[in-house]
């Protein structure tokens, strides 16, 4: 492995680290994101270190190419307790073969999913642009840089279908605008929404709310997110064979987190 100079640099909030050889990523949602540049197709032995005053953690693991592993979850204490500060700062060191390939790298722990936002159920009734035949499941509101928000979930049934709605509401110059719809349809019996799956998160803080809520249509559940009108989707069968949505693919950290969400999403 040759060895040269590193060279840093801030895209905020990601610190990305590259040399020759690797490329290290420290994304937002505390994955660490190791890839050799040009990749060989051998196994690399990947030690990540952990660390400040007051406690230590490590990992060992091999892969060749392209790896990424969790911090916390996959590392082992080696000094210190479990309890994490409010934002507590640690340095990193990366090392490949035993050779370090960073300088100390400065990270800050913030448990995720980040949500800076109150996600707060609506009382009283607005008059939204919708079909007044769909009954409203439930709506809630929330303030971030596009202004005042609102999400409501409908459904609307005839005698073969049943259709559920998911709309996204920005209240901006006095005037409501419908940001995203969102839609799915089956037969009556065949697809709900899941109530207790609404959530409401800045994974990526840009200060633009993400809202995610699963579903099941013909036994398939499926969650979306939707963000500053884009939609992303993805789903999993009665087989637990997970499929993510094409545009899902290119946002690594909303890809994780709707990842870990159905899978400890449980079916009804």
């Amino acid at each position: 492995m040759k060895k040269i100079g590193l060279f840093l640099f801030f895209t905020t909030p990601f610190l990305f680290v590259f040399s020759q050889d690797w490329k290290i990523e420290v994304a937002r949602d505390n994955f660490f994101i190791i890839e050799e540049v040009f990749s060989q197709n051998k196994k690399n032995q990947l030690t990540i270190e952990v660390f400040n005053d007051d406690k230590s953690y490590f990992l060992s693991k091999s892969f060749s190419g392209k790896t990424n592993v969790r911090f916390p979850e996959d590392f082992n204490l080696k000094k210190g307790d479990s309890t994490f500060l409010i934002k507590e700062k640690f340095s990193l060191l990366f090392y490949i073969n035993r050779q370090k390939i960073s300088s100390t790298i400065e990270y800050t722990y913030v448990p995720n999913p980040k949500g800076f936002f109150q996600l707060s159920p609506l009382i009283k009734p607005i008059d939204f642009s919708i079909n007044n035949k769909e009954e409203i499941i439930d709506q809630y509101g929330w303030i971030d840089s596009l202004g005042q928000n609102y999400f409501l979930r409908t459904q609307l049934t005839t005698n073969k279908t049943k259709y559920i709605y998911f709309y996204h509401f920005v209240f901006t110059n006095q005037t409501l605008i419908l940001q995203t719809k969102m839609s799915d349809k089956s037969t009556p019996n065949s697809v709900n929404h899941e109530i207790q799956s609404i959530q409401i998160t800045d994974l990526n803080e840009n200060n633009i709310a993400e809202i995610s809520c699963a579903y099941f249509v013909d036994d398939i559940c499926k969650i979306v997110l939707t963000t500053d009108k884009k939609k992303y989707y993805i789903r999993k069968n009665k087989k637990n064979k997970i499929s993510i949505g094409t545009n899902l693919k290119n946002e690594g950290e909303f890809m994780r987190f709707l990842i870990n969400k159905i899978e400890t999403n449980n079916q009804q």
